[in-house]
């Protein structure tokens, strides 16, 4: 009988750590099989071998006569064929790992609905080959879960009705072990450290997931924020650089081919996930087919995720990517950390009292009013309205207790304040003049009075307003010197003439940018680095929070 060679249907390395599938599905010689020596085909495909199965029998059976005699023995017999769709048999991750190995799990294209014929299966498997990834063109995962009482079949989400399939099960995903934690997966640059666990135990058939779904997959926080020396200062620069470092360690391992592609990287795209999957530059000459999938961007790195509500605008979050997804990491660094709205990281909403409302007064064209006067130790500080439209020329502005301007669009000339935000009441104001937003973290260490401006003939529709004030703010006390007294409302002393600050101590009503402290002596403003002037503003090239970035 003659030997098929089926070495270009699999390769596996000697050290039999990396498997590099061809797209060859399966190979048969046609019109064979009535030739004793030639009746036989190969299938590469392990798991989806049903569809590659009948595909190479029609090879061997055209035009195949013997096929149509009666004359055949009767004694050899065949175990059942399964009547079973392969995703009512098996989850999409067992899927990927069955075909590839333990810890290959599955990744849809972000171009493409649930059931279209192009899919992915991801390498976590920690070390040099995490992130790798295989995809799969024209393997039909028919009977795979899209929806509550649906399944794929001829690339549609169908229910089970419409394609007269019963559910083999319905069975809900469950937990497996966590395991153990990871190291900061950088040194600098910020890195992550993490554990996860995943849907297996046992693995969702006709069912979405797993309680929680990824965000319970997942604990993780960020580590080591310090820059590297050689980290670009520009996000989308930076981003490009991790790419490159995926594709530098493809090429390393062989993963890549290096006579087809290089060591530069970029973002894959803005679309979906695939802004957590890189690109890798092709050499001169050679063109990247069309769908390839290099690798997944490095543990750690930015990624643009969605605008956060108002409760979370002034806390520190950022987006990374995380296995090859864009998540949310909020206060404290921690993955899906959010304040609750006392500002308190991770707690309940119990510590405070929101105060918020809509300013809706009338003032004249070129005055001002009060709009609030904001408390000692309030935080989560927000106003905003729309200026583009209906309120264009009117502003808000931010002064001390004592009538002193800190923030005036009109009087100090600042329109965005968002390159060099205001040092004020011991927290950052952020400003925004063409839509009208302003914002603060807190908590304030001083009285905040907040007035509207008209500067046009445009009236106030209605400014809208938030913050939240501890419940001790209820029954504030303290001492005045000076003759001052104490004012409940602010939590601060009302001072008399020539005396300024909480406790009438001062007598300086100055306002310094950037940080920079007042000499009570001579009530000047005492410069800081790369401050300048009489106010201590951002030399020329300098800006961020108090000067200290070189932009």
């Amino acid at each position: 009988m003659e030997v098929i060679d089926i070495s270009s249907l699999k390769e596996v390395n000697k050290d039999k750590k990396r498997r590099r599938p061809t797209d060859v599905g399966g190979r048969a010689f046609q019109s064979a099989a009535c030739n004793p020596y030639r009746r036989c085909g190969v299938d590469r495909q392990e798991v989806l071998s049903h569809s590659t199965t009948v595909h190479e029998l029609g090879h061997r059976s055209s035009s195949a006569q013997c096929l149509f005699r009666e004359d055949v023995s009767n004694s050899t017999t065949y175990g059942p064929f399964e009547p079973i769709l392969i995703g009512q048999k098996y989850s999409v991750d067992e899927i990927c790992e069955l075909h590839y190995g333990p810890n290959f799990h599955f990744r849809n294209f972000s171009y493409f609905p649930p059931c279209e014929i192009i899919y992915s299966c991801v390498n976590y498997n920690e070390g040099d080959l995490f992130g790798q990834m295989f995809t799969s063109y024209l393997s039909t995962l028919a009977g795979i879960y899209c929806g509550t009482g649906k399944l794929c079949m001829n690339r549609k989400c169908q229910t089970f009705e419409e394609v007269n399939v019963k559910p083999s099960v319905v069975r809900p995903g469950g937990w497996g072990p966590w395991a153990d934690w990871q190291p900061c997966s950088r040194t600098c640059g910020t890195g992550l450290t993490y554990r996860r666990r995943f849907c297996n135990n046992p693995s969702p058939l006709n069912h979405p997931g797993c309680e929680g779904g990824d965000d319970n997959a997942y604990e993780a926080r960020t580590c080591n924020p310090e820059p590297c020396s050689t980290d670009s200062s520009n996000e989308e620069t930076l981003i490009n650089q991790r790419a490159s470092e995926t594709c530098s360690r493809l090429l390393k391992n062989k993963v890549l081919d290096s006579t087809k592609y290089t060591s530069v990287g970029r973002k894959m795209s803005w679309h979906g996930h695939l802004k957590c999957e890189v690109s890798c530059e092709a050499v001169p000459g050679y063109t990247t087919p069309g769908y390839t999938r290099f690798g997944l961007i490095p543990q750690g790195t930015p990624c643009e995720g969605p605008s956060e509500e108002s409760d979370q605008k002034w806390s520190d979050y950022s987006y990374r990517c995380l296995d090859g997804y864009c998540r949310f990491f909020g206060c404290n660094g921690e993955l899906n950390a959010k304040y609750d709205v006392c500002g308190v990281c991770k707690g309940d909403g119990s510590t405070c009292d929101k105060v918020e409302g809509v300013y809706t007064e009338t003032t004249e064209q070129g005055k001002r009013k009060i709009i609030t006067e904001i408390p000692v130790g309030a935080y989560n500080i927000r106003f905003w309205f729309n200026w583009q439209t209906v309120m264009r020329e009117n502003y808000v502005e931010i002064y001390n207790k004592d009538g002193l301007v800190i923030l005036s669009s009109w009087i100090q000339w600042i329109w965005d304040t968002t390159k060099n935000p205001t040092n004020f009441a011991g927290t950052y104001w952020n400003y925004v003049f063409w839509r009208q937003e302003l914002y603060a973290k807190g908590p304030i260490t001083e009285p905040v009075i907040i007035k509207h401006y008209r500067y046009g003939e445009k009236k106030n529709t209605g400014i809208n307003y938030m913050y939240n004030v501890p419940k001790s703010v209820k029954t504030c006390q303290g001492q005045c010197a000076n003759g001052g007294t104490f004012n409940t409302k602010i939590c601060s002393c009302d001072c008399p003439s020539g005396f300024y600050g909480n406790d009438c101590t001062s007598r300086c009503n100055t306002y310094c940018f950037n940080g920079a402290t007042v000499d009570q002596s001579n009530c000047a403003c005492q410069c800081k680095d790369h401050q300048t002037g009489r106010q201590c503003k951002c030399e020329a090239g300098y800006g961020g929070e108090d000067c200290k970035t070189n932009l």
